[in-house]
């Protein structure tokens, strides 16, 4: 059983939760069910509610494990994926292991590839699986079926008795295609999230990419069989490109356009500002991508330097400078760009987050002497996340001040340096904000990165909020909205 305990966004105070499809459990569970082993993939807050408080959560939870512990004798193993629902699987972990005390439970995704030490010591996890998981959940369920130990020949997996067994890679190339009738309501899903390719080349300090796998683009035979069949298991239509790089590669990306310009989807997708060839956007739009998450992070030479985004001086300059270029095309044929930031990262200071409000202004005259409709939209954490196995851990500037864990294995940056406190950088995300431009074109396509206004929803007084658990099957189409 692989199980979505939920996602992050209520937790974070986002008031957004998003209801796009489960990425990696649907991974793995696809690619078990092709190999005609049995699997079942349970959505929590889709399935059965999004609980909003403490007490929903426990209770909603609770109720869970006493339904799986019925029915233990058929479960082999459990599998809970972490990042985005990690608030909820290390809630969730305990409570099943109470009520399931001999059934192995397995965690993976990229929380769990960097904190599985502490996650392990907690003790209520069997194994930890690192990077990707379809192999390891394979030969895990082979080994229990055929009575041998869990972790026998399994890659990639860590135990408290075997921290140290070898990394292997897991190409994506064997893997099926992701297929939405298996999740238990496939319909309900406003934006299905289906990748083209997996991983990154590139090596930001505070990405974790890396620690799940290399770069890989997929097989564009394989692309177009994976539209086929989410075309024939969902009504869907809206579609999340979810590489965390898409259009490495401008002659790929040329035939991928072709690709979906022929799927029966509307398209949504991120990248960064030097990928995408400017000349390629007119084929980008008319492979049907309305919105285009665009990973700025910074517009300061010496913040991306820091960040690793660049790997010198020269390609930090021209990196924001150049990104006028891709916008201006994407203004022209009404793609709405989503320009991400991280501001308050290690090391920064006022003039860095100043120089991005200066090329914010600057991309506003642009944006102006278009005369487009899309508009754009800038979005940015709220805090820097550091994680104990990432890059950016080992490269703290001293006088960098970290929050206490939020989660096993991740802290938040409370001060980036002694000349940037978080009240600055605070102030600096409320300017940003006012720099938006929400078209009435922009805000209907911003469902692809929106989530329920859950705030919105309580004071309504929504007939789908009881309790303390909100449940999406009630309500009403286009209950998203955009997050900033």
């Amino acid at each position: 059983m692989i199980v979505r305990a939920g996602t992050d966004c209520v937790r974070a105070g986002t008031g957004g939760y998003k209801l796009g499809s489960p990425l990696g459990g649907l991974a793995v569970a696809s690619y078990l069910a092709d190999r005609g082993l049995p699997v079942q993939l349970v959505d929590l807050p889709m399935d059965r509610g999004i609980p909003l408080t403490a007490e929903a959560r426990g209770r909603l939870y609770g109720a869970f494990a006493d339904e799986l512990a019925t029915e233990a004798g058929q479960i082999s193993w459990i599998g809970l994926t972490m990042l985005a629902s990690t608030d909820g699987a290390t809630v969730l972990g305990p409570i099943l292991r109470a009520a399931l005390p001999d059934t192995p439970i397995v965690l993976g995704g990229y929380h769990a590839s960097c904190a599985w030490p502490k996650l392990l010591a907690a003790g209520w996890a069997t194994a930890v699986v690192l990077g990707d998981g379809e192999h390891a959940a394979a030969q895990i369920s082979a080994n229990l079926a055929a009575g041998r130990p869990l972790g026998d020949g399994v890659p990639n997996l860590r135990t408290v008795a075997a921290p140290a067994s070898p990394r292997l890679p897991a190409p994506p190339e064997h893997a099926p295609p992701l297929d939405p009738g298996l999740l238990a309501h496939p319909d309900r899903y406003p934006v299905l999230n289906l990748p083209t390719s997996r991983g990154c080349p590139w090596g930001c300090a505070f990405c974790l990419e890396r620690s799940m796998r290399g770069y890989d683009a997929r097989d564009l035979d394989r692309v177009a069989l994976q539209l086929e069949v989410a075309a024939r298991a969902s009504t869907t239509r809206e579609v999340y490109l979810a590489d965390p790089v898409f259009g490495v590669d401008p002659s790929r990306l040329e035939r991928l356009c072709a690709l979906l310009r022929a799927a029966p989807f509307r398209f949504a997708a991120s990248t960064r500002v030097d990928v995408i060839p400017p000349r390629l956007v007119p084929a980008v739009a008319g492979a049907g991508l309305e919105v285009l998450y665009v990973g700025l992070e910074s517009a300061s030479p010496e913040a991306l330097l820091r960040m690793n985004k660049v790997r010198s001086p020269e390609r930090a300059r021209r990196y924001a400078e150049a990104s006028f270029d891709l916008f201006a095309a994407l203004f022209e044929h009404d793609i709405t760009p989503v320009i991400g930031f991280l501001p308050g990262y290690p090391g920064d200071a006022e003039v860095d987050l100043e120089r991005c409000t200066a090329w914010l202004d600057r991309l506003r005259a642009v944006y102006d002497a278009s005369g487009a409709d899309c508009g754009f939209v800038t979005v940015a954490a709220d805090a820097v996340e550091v994680y104990d196995s990432s890059p950016l851990a080992g490269a703290l500037p001293p006088d960098v001040r970290l929050g206490p864990e939020e989660f096993a294995g991740m802290r938040l940056v409370e001060r980036p340096s002694a000349a940037l406190d978080r009240s600055m950088v605070d102030a600096w995300q409320q300017e940003r904000q006012r720099r938006h431009v929400v078209t009435s074109r922009a805000g209907s396509r911003l469902r692809f990165f929106g989530g329920l206004d859950v705030a919105e929803l309580a004071r309504r007084g929504s007939p789908a909020l009881r309790d303390g658990v909100l449940y999406p099957a009630e309500l009403p189409t286009g209950a998203g909205r955009p997050c900033s």
